[in-house]
């Protein structure tokens, strides 16, 4: 018995694990181990860590609405403790980056009163 929790709990564990290297959301290509984002016209968008780590979280997981306090939770990899607006100016700005670069195209919701969103339909 102990054996099969242990292979389940494996198989869970590696399932997790297992996110896409690159992902195409929108006008975006999202590229993890090289922490690149491009256009699909080939324009590169320049982002520090955490606002790849935002738009990575938003986009491996699409119509999946994400809190604030989730959001720093997952990319800043600790306990929230900070003021949601710590949050709220990242998405800002790289949701002024990919405007930039995509001639306005808005590829972060906001589902107000809850968090952050990448739609996909």
């Amino acid at each position: 018995m102990a054996r099969v929790k242990s292979l389940l709990r494996r198989s869970q564990h590696d399932v997790k694990n297992e996110e896409p290297d690159q992902i195409e959301v929108g006008p975006l290509v999202i590229k993890k181990d090289s922490h690149e984002v491009e256009t699909l016209t080939g324009k590169s968008i320049q982002l520090t860590a955490l606002e790849f780590g935002i738009l990575y979280l938003l986009a491996s997981h699409p119509n999946r609405v994400f809190s604030a306090d989730e959001i720093f939770e997952r990319v800043w990899q600790q306990e929230s403790v900070v003021s949601a607006k710590t949050v709220m100016v990242h998405v800002s700005h790289l949701r002024d980056k990919i405007e930039e670069a995509t001639d306005g195209e808005k590829v972060i919701q906001t589902v107000w009163g809850v968090g952050y969103k990448i739609e996909v339909r």
